[in-house]
């Protein structure tokens, strides 16, 4: 059988021309031509949450050495931001296994709106065993931080009217709650509603007024099981978290959560520091 060389004949011209376009400059990946589009204006509601990014997004952007940290007066780890995203429980920067809960290690206490409001200090003893004493200023909402020192949070604090208040609670069938804490984000006025059994989330839906979009309930509790901890922008994405301290003992001793609303309203627990033993 007689074979055909490919640099003979036709075959050759062929595979030169096919050759040629494929180096063209147009097929080694030159960028097409764009129309340019017309500027949109920022509104208002978008400015808020570019400022939260700017923050807090771009502090957690570096790897290990920009994560930020949070616990709570449970001194186990509730949640560690790394690269923008909330690492549920765990720490995958931590080496030693135990290097950011040592006895003299720092923490921010931040208040409710995530404003720093104190500093604590790990320390172990024979009477509190191991435990956060307060260094200075408060314990604020018993939330603490460590992080890089530029860390900052936006307050995205809304403070509701008497009206507004009482409309709520008559949209939630209520006389009176333990607390009532309204706060503003991405256009959208929402509020955490707590009682004796139940932790309500309620956002405002225009004409058709507050709609209840998450509750956290124990119908059958002796005491109060659940208490907001704070609002604030955990993950820098530009909306705030929730973080919620459930009790597990008459006295209060308990856990917190973290509730991150998701792309259908929803907000599911996205971290937690219950102790589930070994």
């Amino acid at each position: 059988m007689q074979s055909r060389s490919p640099r003979s004949g036709s075959f050759f011209v062929a595979l030169t021309m096919l050759c040629a376009v494929a180096l063209a400059p147009d097929a080694m990946g030159a960028p097409p031509k764009t129309s340019k589009k017309a500027p949109v204006e920022s509104t208002k509601a978008e400015k808020t949450a570019a400022k939260a990014v700017k923050t807090v997004a771009t502090k957690t952007s570096g790897g290990c050495a920009e994560a930020v940290r949070f616990t709570s007066d449970a001194i186990l780890l509730l949640a560690t931001v790394l690269d923008g995203k909330i690492e549920r429980g765990i720490d995958p920067c931590e080496t030693s296994g135990g290097e950011f809960f040592a006895d003299g290690v720092r923490w921010i206490a931040l208040d409710r709106f995530g404003q720093q409001v104190g500093v604590v200090v790990q320390k172990t003893d024979d009477k509190f065993g191991m435990h956060f004493a307060k260094e200075s200023g408060s314990f604020g909402a018993k939330l603490f931080m460590r992080g890089p020192k530029s860390t900052s949070f936006v307050s995205y604090e809304h403070t509701a009217t008497a009206a507004e208040r009482k409309e709520l609670l008559a949209a939630l069938e209520l006389k009176k709650a333990k607390d009532v804490t309204f706060f503003e984000a991405g256009g959208e006025r929402i509020a955490v509603v707590t009682t004796a059994h139940a932790l309500t989330v309620v956002r405002k839906a225009g004409k058709k007024g507050w709609l209840r979009v998450h509750r956290d309930l124990d119908a059958n509790a002796t005491f109060p099981v659940y208490t907001l901890r704070a609002v604030l922008d955990v993950d820098g994405d530009g909306f705030p978290e929730i973080v919620e301290h459930v009790a597990e003992r008459e006295d209060g001793a308990g856990y917190e959560v973290v509730l991150r609303r998701n792309g259908k309203g929803e907000w599911p627990l996205v971290a937690s520091n219950e102790d589930k033993g070994p």
